[in-house]
């Protein structure tokens, strides 16, 4: 019998480390995970907000045909037109179109921090869905 106890005894203490792993392995995906998702810089706060780019650079890389999806744009709303095609449109740079079938509550003039989710085509001009991050001045 004292064998087959410590027989049992290592198969516990294998599924104890087991489990352990399979815990921390699974927190490690979700910080990573968030990190990924986080606009914030690494090792940063909520006052240093990692840019991709500007409005400017936004267009330029929109026409180079970078996947933008996910970066984080600053732009300075130029002009609001509130019932366009696309819900909430506010115009940027030369061909930005930020749509958002819900009112950003924004003035022109204002520069919005924003994520993008979906960017497509249309005349010429790009249609972008995007989140919200920050309202500046």
């Amino acid at each position: 019998m004292g064998k087959d106890k410590k027989i049992n005894n290592k198969i516990g203490v294998a599924i104890v480390i087991a489990v352990v792993v399979l815990v921390v392995a699974v927190a490690a995906f979700f910080v990573a995970k968030a990190l990924m998702d986080d606009p914030v810089a690494p090792g940063g706060d909520e006052n240093s907000l990692q840019i991709d780019y500007t409005e400017e650079e936004f267009e330029d890389a929109l026409n180079a045909g970078e996947n933008t999806v996910g970066k984080v744009v600053k732009f300075k709303v130029a002009e609001i037109k509130p019932d366009s095609f696309c819900g909430f449109d506010l115009w940027s740079g030369m061909h930005l179109n930020f749509c958002s079938s819900e009112d950003p509550e924004v003035a022109v003039g204002q520069e919005l921090t924003v994520k993008i989710v979906d960017v497509s085509t249309t005349l010429g001009s790009y249609i972008i869905n995007y989140e919200v991050i920050e309202k500046g001045e």
